[in-house]
């Protein structure tokens, strides 16, 4: 873990998330506190609006749109995972933290600091620290079987690491001691559904976005991302309208949109 870098030495690869964190984290605590039904669903359109950042290959100092081998390639891992998931939820969700953590903290111009390591371990733990209780039923949804003490337990303590990483970097002016305070604020205080949304967007989803769109230009950008991303906001969709109408069990949701999530994160790392 790398530590030591100031706050004034951020520059742009990050502002693209952080200038806006605290105007959506008070917005998104405004909807909540006012209109407490519609946090779930805006916490839901946060992570659409972040698919774009992982919608596009990155090879070898090119930015493109998904071949159909890699297409392929990509489905048919998504695939395995989901059939972990279905057989070994818990296993499945375990996974997906696991490598969570993994991709948030390593990502990014600050990779391995103290700030990135406290985002994201307080975007996997964070809500089980601050909120157990309805964290616990949310995943519990998400996998068709109450979470284990021991489980639960273990996500509040990387939570409780999270945040004290956070202030660590806050006090030593570190990069993105500003952002894993906000995180710490949005995981104790929102919907987790909700919070981790806003923390997808704009910690990770928006910073990678932008990095994309300086080393290529945005047209370049949106012609790697625009099909893949429309494709991911329908499907996303469909799974969410199929589990309000009671089509589809939200643990299966779960198992589907997790799949999908995770090969990106799993090539993202092992491409470079």
């Amino acid at each position: 873990m790398r530590i030591g870098k100031t706050v004034a030495s951020q520059g742009l690869r990050h502002s693209a998330g952080a200038l806006v964190f605290p105007g959506l984290l008070a917005a998104a605590a405004l909807v909540q506190g006012f209109y407490p039904e519609w946090a779930l669903p805006l916490g839901l359109v946060f992570f659409i609006l972040g698919f774009p950042h992982g919608a596009g290959d990155e090879q070898a100092g090119r930015f493109i749109a998904y071949s159909a081998g890699r297409s392929g390639a990509y489905v048919l891992v998504a695939a395995s995972i989901g059939a972990l998931y279905i057989v070994q939820p818990l296993a499945g969700l375990t996974f997906f933290f696991g490598l969570s953590v993994w991709h948030f903290a390593r990502e990014g111009e600050f990779a391995g600091t103290a700030g990135s390591w406290a985002i994201a371990l307080l975007g996997v733990g964070g809500s089980m620290l601050f909120q157990p209780q309805m964290t616990a039923a949310i995943l519990s949804s998400a996998i068709g079987a109450p979470i284990p003490h021991p489980f639960a337990a273990l996500l509040a303590i990387l939570g409780a690491t999270g945040l004290l990483l956070a202030i660590a970097a806050l006090v030593r002016a570190e990069a993105r001691g500003s952002e894993a305070i906000l995180t710490a604020i949005a995981v104790a205080f929102l919907n987790p559904v909700l919070a981790v949304g806003l923390i997808f967007l704009t910690t990770h989803a928006w910073p990678v976005q932008w990095s994309q769109i300086t080393r290529y230009g945005a047209r370049t950008v949106l012609n790697a991302v625009g099909l893949t991303s429309i494709a991911a906001a329908i499907g996303a969709s469909v799974l969410v309208w199929a589990v309000v109408q009671g089509i589809l069990a939200i643990s299966m949701a779960a198992a589907i949109a997790f799949a999908l999530a995770m090969p990106h994160m799993l090539t993202e790392r092992l491409d470079r």
